[in-house]
């Protein structure tokens, strides 16, 4: 019975490498990646194995998404409100925003240190610049946002002013038009609920794929369970009859030596006999012997003299 994993489960596992130490990713994804190549998913093997280990500071923010899941989904709001507001308000107008960015970042980055020092890694401050540009440019790129909530950083993005992110951005993204922080955090609800009903419908598929799974091994060992009672029943019947004919052969066999021992007896009681038969003919001819010797001494008288 198949035993290999499907690609929905290695699928599922994705997530967790991000959430392993630093010197634990590699051998988690390599082998996540050979495991995948034996269930022959081979497009997600090679998804797997192109992942790069996280540097610190994006393990640091993936750590962060983990511990921190409603502040870091605040930030994502927070970044489309800002992106709106960007193309409908004026400097001075987003001055005040500004600052309550930087609050916001500051805030994040000094508990990403903790949560690090808390997990045995203490933070430097280039990787902690690391981490707050990384949060910076989740405010102004959607995608690197995603990735910040999603906790799957790989290596740190950068900030250079409102609407612009690198690594690889040779030019300002557009940012997505967006109301208000409540239309932004509505929005982010709506994925989410989204994301859950998907999750939802692969554990269903999952648990369906392992009831059927169980169900084909519980048929399976039921076949297997009727064949071995076949089995001990012609075995038990096979035992009976072997017992059977022991004990008819013992039976004979002990009626054999009955008869051995009454033969034997027999034997005895005739060859007494015979010894006292031979006992008599030897007195008998003695006495035979005896009679003659008498009759001889007292002569015949017939013969006159």
């Amino acid at each position: 019975m198949p035993d290999a994993e499907d690609g929905g489960s290695l699928e599922a596992e994705l997530p967790g490498l991000f959430a392993l130490e630093p010197g634990d990713f590699v051998a988690a994804r390599d082998d996540l990646a050979a495991r995948a190549r034996t269930a022959g998913d081979r497009p997600l093997s090679a998804r797997v194995k192109a992942l790069r280990r996280p540097t610190v500071s994006a393990w640091v923010v993936n750590l962060l998404a983990r511990e921190e899941t409603d502040s870091v989904g605040d930030l994502v709001d927070l970044g489309e409100a800002l992106r709106a507001a960007h193309q409908t308000l004026s400097a001075d107008e987003l001055r005040p925003l500004a600052a309550q960015r930087t609050a916001v970042v500051e805030a994040l980055t000094r508990r990403a240190a903790a949560l690090a020092a808390e997990h045995g890694h203490p933070t430097t401050e280039a990787v902690r610049a690391e981490v707050a540009g990384t949060l910076q440019a989740a405010l102004a790129d959607p995608d690197v946002a995603e990735d910040v909530r999603a906790g799957r950083m790989t290596r740190a993005a950068s900030y250079s002013g409102f609407g612009m992110v690198s690594p690889g951005s040779t030019r300002p993204r557009q940012p997505e038009p967006v109301a208000s922080l409540d239309q932004a955090r509505s929005r982010r609800r709506t994925r989410e609920e989204k994301e859950a009903e998907q999750a939802r419908i692969r554990a269903f598929t999952d648990a369906r794929r392992a009831l059927e799974t169980a169900t084909a091994a519980a048929e399976a060992a039921e076949d297997a369970a009727a064949s071995a009672e076949d089995a001990h029943r012609e075995a038990a019947e096979e035992l009976d009859r072997r017992s059977q004919e022991v004990a008819d052969l013992r039976a004979e066999l002990e009626a054999a030596e009955a008869a051995e021992e009454e033969a034997r007896t027999t034997t005895e009681g005739a060859r007494e006999a015979l010894d006292r038969a031979a006992d008599e003919l030897d007195a008998a001819r003695a006495a035979r012997e005896e009679a003659e010797e008498a009759l001889d001494a007292l002569g015949d008288p017939s013969s006159g003299g």
